[in-house]
């Protein structure tokens, strides 16, 4: 069984932002973003930090296989 995926982050890849976003957009998330690594510091909480693996990438699905053994607290 797979597990349920959620959405619990907002991902922009570096070259849509580039690609799709006007100068002022892209300044304007930077502000965002700086703005939230402040409060996460303030915190305590330290940088946040992920590995994002594209769904059309061939590591996707065995990625995905063994996140949700580890979820479901199955061991190899």
């Amino acid at each position: 069984m797979t597990m349920k995926l959620e959405e619990r982050y907002i991902i922009l890849k570096v070259t849509d932002v580039e690609r799709h976003l006007h100068e002022s957009d892209r300044l304007e998330l930077k502000h965002i973003g700086q703005k939230i690594d402040r409060a996460r510091d303030i915190e305590g909480r330290g940088d946040f930090s992920a590995i994002v693996i594209e769904k059309d990438w061939p590591e996707y699905e065995a990625v995905l296989q063994l996140l949700s053994k580890r979820v479901d607290g199955i061991e190899d």
